[in-house]
């Protein structure tokens, strides 16, 4: 039996206390609490009917789902609240600003937690009930936009040692040849999906092989450097983080996108399902995390 926790994290609000941008709201203990949570779940896809078909075909971006707020604190209510509203100002005024997000999180006896999220925002809160002695239970309409995610383990693949042969040419050159390493990442969702993933220096233009995708960055990295990418539509990133580990550039348009989905050499490419093969000539160190979509949080947890 799993215990489950709800969270929504308000991306704009300044938390009073620490003063720092970012600001989480649980919704699944005292002082307040959506009870189950169930109306969280479900989903609906968008269609158009045709003769003998169906054409259209979409998961609905942004879902309406209420939820059953009880609280027991009024100034506990009044900080949600003006944190949901934080995150709707700023989107009201800076299209380019980001939602908040709504975190499920299943915590099972002896087990491991599990975690999903989705980009949310809390649009509208009507009383039903309230009590003199500080009690309120509220309806709660929370926009869902878009697909819940789980991050999986990471997947490291270490580089090949520089002590190791490399293929000898027949004529002398200032180079020799190192044979490319071949290695294996697991998908276990059933289509493909979208990944994070980490690539550290030094290197130049490093690229690698998934399958029959080349994934490219047409950039230097220094020792200690890492290039961050993050595939999953809606939040797509190709970030530099340097060797402080702190300082981070945007290098977005130094990533080969190619043709786009489907032309061998596009940086966000989804991972196929099952297990690939990725070749590299091994003289970087690689961290791959695929990242689970789903239309709810799954039911089998």
């Amino acid at each position: 039996m799993s215990v489950l926790e709800v969270t929504y994290y308000a991306a704009n609000a300044v938390d009073p206390d620490s003063g720092f941008t970012g600001m989480n709201i649980q919704l699944d203990a005292d002082p307040i609490w959506v009870n189950t949570g169930d109306s969280l779940r479900g989903h609906e896809w968008q269609y158009t009917l045709g003769a003998n078909s169906a054409t259209g075909i979409a998961l609905d971006g942004a879902r309406e789902c209420d939820a059953t707020m009880d609280c027991i604190d009024y100034a506990a209510w009044d900080r949600a609240r003006r944190a949901f509203d934080a995150d709707l100002r700023a989107m009201r005024d800076n299209d380019s600003a980001d939602p908040g997000t709504l975190i499920v999180r299943y915590d099972p006896v002896g087990g491991t937690p599990t975690q999903w999220t989705v980009k949310a925002l809390m649009v509208k809160a009507e009383p039903q009930q309230i009590s003199a002695s500080g009690h309120v239970r509220a309806k709660l309409t929370f926009l869902l936009l878009g697909w819940w995610h789980h991050q999986l383990d990471w997947q490291h693949f270490t580089p090949k040692a520089t002590t190791g042969k490399w293929l000898d040419l027949p004529t002398d050159m200032p180079f020799d040849l190192m044979p490319r390493l071949a290695r294996t990442v697991h998908n276990p969702a059933s289509a493909p999906m979208p990944f994070l993933m980490k690539m550290h220096g030094p290197a130049v233009n490093p690229g690698i092989n998934f399958g029959t995708n080349f994934y490219q960055v047409l950039i230097t990295l220094d020792e200690r450097e890492t290039i961050e990418i993050d595939s999953v539509d809606g939040q797509r990133s190709v970030i530099l983080r340097g060797s402080d580990g702190l300082t981070t550039t945007d290098i977005f348009d130094k990533a080969v996108r190619g043709g786009g989905l489907g032309s061998g050499n596009y940086i966000f490419e989804p991972i196929p399902p099952g297990d690939t093969t990725i070749t590299w000539w091994g003289d970087y160190e690689l961290d791959v995390a695929i990242v689970e979509e789903d239309s709810e949080p799954p039911w089998s947890i």
